[in-house]
């Protein structure tokens, strides 16, 4: 029959959809269009600078050129030239402008390669944009020809003198250096350039590798030594080859002889000529391999005894040239000292040298980039506004409100999906049908599918499990095969499994106002939240499971850090169903598991378009086959009357009964 109620709410639901996408656009327009024709026009006045030589420049001379251009850009709109102009408007015109609207007002746009700088006055007082302009040139030319009238002439002739008397000192410095270096035999600064210091250093190295090479000696002998007296044996490296294939000699034939000893008996292999023989010779192929590792360890004894004889040699011979060549350095190293002094103070003034003679440079430069100043194009008064864009604006406040009410539309449509069902969710455990007495029937969704009222997919094969077959896979699981059975039976969805922590199981208060100990609901979040009660045993045995894990930690956290898949899980069902003995125990998986609860709210009376309420998920497939249980009277299905009041808890043994 049709859901006339439901089909009365969805009727509504669209209505004020649209109702809240009209009005959301229509009110974001109104205040956007506001927005943008309720402010005032912008207007603009324009005027143009040219900087003109007295000769044509080029190369470097011409770029410093272009950099004057951009300072004379950054000082046109500088504090002093602002406050320059505010006082101007105010004695002449007696118009009072603010500094912070003349900054905001005024702009400076150098363009260095033409050498213009182009000026520009915006606001939206048309008359006051011509008198700031001209304000702002005359102050600006004003305060730049009082600069050049002040210029001293005297700063020149001060830099000639001090080059004079410095070029006095360089001469005189560096006479000095080149009699010191041929006084001291020093060739430069430079330590490994001078045979001395160059001398100390390579004697340096040597010593440091020859005292490198007496610790190393002395270790492997201290080594060998160590070994020795241990009972260790250790080889040279040159002999480890030949002992190697002794010793692979007598490992092939201690092969061989063990090869043999599985195939004969002991009194059998001490009478037989050859097994005698080849015992023998594993005789003496071990002694003679143990003979060369002992004659080995000797030699390689004996020669570490000799390095280090010679190491110590070398070391006391480089020590006593390094003590006759310490009393040359210490000499020469006072020496270089004292130069290096000397070079420091020459390279003192010539770098003063420099300096002055790039301000001799920037002295002379100076006064052939002294530009005049050109109005090209003259202030004036605006006729006409240059902005804002208003249907440009316009058409961006068109798009916005439609965004605004599309975002609008998507909320509410959100909220209105997330309210609950009118249906209430019982509590404790109250009256139940239980599924019927039958074994793993199969559901009908074949048959039903090739009706007209049903969709035209073709569900795979799927059935649901008898209540006695559910109770004893309960009953023969392991803890965490219960606690999936119980989770799956109280209304979880299969996706919902793997995302549950320890933090999602809650105490459930009495009446009395205190918590309930043998009582526990599950909060699962996401798009389908709820909160879902569990049967008082089940709750304090699931309890006693998830003791152990931590507040955060998935609840399939195992012992050793790993965590259960979804195939793990699967897993879990089909060994208990091995377990328990029952039949076709392939058919037990989590989706007929997850088919057999909802059967159980729909054999209740739910309807099945109001099943994810409080189940969760409902596949489209799911659908079509409760539809059918219904449809067909495959189950003992309840009548659905108002207030009905359904148990979604799943009737699984109690633990503490059982």
């Amino acid at each position: 029959m049709p859901d006339f109620d439901s089909d009365y709410r969805a009727a509504r639901v669209r209505r004020r959809q649209w109702q809240v996408l009209t009005g959301t656009f229509l009110i974001t327009l109104a205040i956007g269009l506001l927005f943008v024709w309720l402010r005032p026009p912008i207007y603009q006045s324009l005027s143009i600078l040219h900087f003109s030589y007295p000769k044509p420049l080029a190369g470097e001379l011409n770029s410093v050129a272009e950099e004057q251009i951009n300072v004379h850009a950054q000082r046109l709109v500088s504090n002093r030239v602002l406050q320059g102009i505010q006082s101007g408007l105010q004695s002449s015109k007696g118009i009072a402008v603010g500094i912070e609207d003349l900054s905001d007002m005024l702009r400076a746009e150098p363009v260095a390669v033409s050498r213009l700088i182009k000026l520009s006055a915006t606001g939206t007082e048309k008359g006051l944009l011509l008198p700031v302009m001209s304000a702002w040139i005359e102050t600006y030319l004003q305060s730049r020809n009082s600069e050049q009238a002040s210029s001293d002439s005297d700063a020149m002739a001060a830099v000639e003198d001090k080059i004079a008397a410095l070029d006095q000192r360089l001469e005189s410095k560096r006479q000095q250096l080149t009699a010191f270096s041929k006084e001291s035999r020093i060739v430069s600064l430079e330590r490994d350039e001078n045979r001395i210091l160059n001398n100390i250093q390579g004697l340096a190295r040597s010593l440091d590798l020859a005292v490198e090479e007496q610790a190393t000696t002395a270790a492997t002998l201290q080594s060998l030594r160590t070994a020795l007296n241990r009972g260790e044996v250790s080889v040279r490296p040159q002999d480890q080859a030949s002992i190697d294939r002794l010793e692979n000699v007598v490992f092939e034939i201690e092969t061989q002889l063990r090869d043999l000893g599985l195939q004969y008996t002991e009194q059998y292999m001490a009478l037989d000529p050859k097994i005698v023989a080849l015992r023998r010779s594993a005789d003496r192929a071990r002694q003679t391999w143990t003979d060369r590792r002992k004659e080995s360890q000797l030699a390689y004894l004996h020669d570490a005894e000799q390095a280090l004889t010679t190491a110590n040699g070398k070391v006391s011979d480089l020590q006593q040239q390094m003590r006759d060549l310490e009393e040359k350095a210490r000499s020469f190293n006072s020496k270089l000292v004292e130069y290096r002094a000397l070079d420091q103070e020459l390279a003192d003034l010539e770098l003063q040298a420099q300096e002055l003679k790039k301000q001799r440079v920037e002295l002379e430069v100076q006064r052939p980039y002294e530009a005049s100043i050109d109005i090209l194009e003259q202030p004036f008064a605006p006729d006409f506004a240059i902005g804002p864009p208003y249907w440009r604006n316009s058409g961006i406040a068109l798009l916005v409100s439609l965004l605004a009410s599309l975002l609008a539309l998507v909320v509410y449509s959100a909220i209105q999906g997330g309210k609950r069902s009118a249906l209430v969710i019982a509590a404790p455990f109250s009256v139940n049908s239980p599924l019927p007495n039958q074994t793993l029937a199969q559901d009908p969704v074949r048959a039903g599918l090739s009706q007209n009222h049903t969709p035209s997919l073709e569900a795979p094969p799927a059935v649901v499990l008898q209540e006695d077959d559910i109770r004893g896979l309960y009953r023969h699981a392991n803890a965490d095969g219960r606690c999936l059975i119980t989770l799956l039976m109280s209304g979880v969805a299969i996706a919902e499994l793997e995302r549950l922590e320890r933090s999602a199981f809650l105490p459930v208060e009495n009446d009395r106002g205190n918590t309930d100990k043998a009582g526990m609901e599950l909060a699962v979040g996401g798009r389908f939240s709820r909160r879902l009660p569990l049967l008082p045993g089940l709750a304090a045995s699931l309890a006693q499971h998830l003791a152990h894990l931590p507040e955060k930690a998935s609840i399939w956290q195992q012992p050793s850090g790993e965590e259960l898949s979804r195939s793990d899980l699967a897993l879990l069902l089909q060994q208990a169903a091995l377990d328990a003995g029952l039949a076709q125990p392939d058919s037990f998986t989590l989706e007929n598991l997850r088919l057999s609860y909802l059967a159980h709210l729909v054999d209740q009376g739910c309807p099945v378009n109001q099943l994810e309420r409080w189940a969760g998920q409902v596949t489209p497939a799911e659908m079509v086959r409760l539809r059918n249980r219904v449809e067909t009277g495959a189950g003992q299905t309840m009548p659905s009357e108002a207030g009905q009041v359904i148990e979604t808890r799943y009737p699984l043994p109690d633990e503490a009964v059982d």
